[in-house]
């Protein structure tokens, strides 16, 4: 049975647009550290909570990390869709709690599914992101963080039977994928091409 940390939709939808993003207050921050966890098996078909995703760009100069979502992953509603963000659901830490569980729950994602070297790397958040208007969207939130590397880091995806990725120009990305999730399609509207947001 897998636990997850979500947030009430009562406590967000009056501020939180339909699909869209806002910036991260200090509000917004205590709103988020407020979370609590329950069973992901109900999370899923309960739109009244809404399950808190770090969703983390990895950046190296004016490129994106791009992945692909093959169909031996575990969320077959992302399956052949291709990403410019990695994340995963938060679960119990024991020892952490509120806004550092949800940084070290991204800093432990980028490690489950890359290969990379994070010392002296800071994952910065950016803004949350909404979008209810699809099945995905409707129980998730997200918050969207930048990882910046230097021009020789090397990133590798770890299990190549469910995910594959390569750094590509994000002019790129919008031509060629017209599977994209929606995430994705937001967040690369909204992204500056040196770094951080427009």
């Amino acid at each position: 049975m897998e636990f997850i940390y979500v947030v009430k939709r009562s406590e967000i939808s009056d501020i939180l647009p339909e699909k869209g993003v806002c910036d991260i207050t200090s509000n917004w921050k205590s709103v988020l550290a407020r979370g609590f966890f329950i069973e992901r098996s109900y999370a899923e078909k309960d739109s009244s909570f809404k399950q808190v995703i770090p969703y983390v760009i990895i950046r190296r100069g004016t490129e994106l990390f791009r992945f692909l979502r093959l169909k031996g992953g575990g969320e077959k509603r992302l399956h052949n869709k291709s990403s410019i963000g990695i994340g995963g659901h938060i679960n119990p830490d024991g020892t952490l709690l509120g806004w550092d569980l949800i940084m070290a729950s991204a800093m432990r994602e980028i490690n489950e599914e890359l290969k990379i070297d994070m010392t002296n790397i800071e994952i910065r958040p950016l803004f949350l992101l909404n979008d209810d208007t699809n099945e995905v969207g409707s129980v998730h939130l997200g918050l969207v963080c930048e990882c910046n590397l230097p021009g020789n880091h090397e990133v590798e995806v770890r299990e190549k039977d469910v995910l594959t990725g390569e750094f590509v120009n994000p002019a790129v990305i919008r031509t060629e994928d017209a599977a994209l999730e929606s995430w994705s399609e937001i967040v690369l509207d909204l992204i500056h091409p040196a770094g951080g947001l427009k």
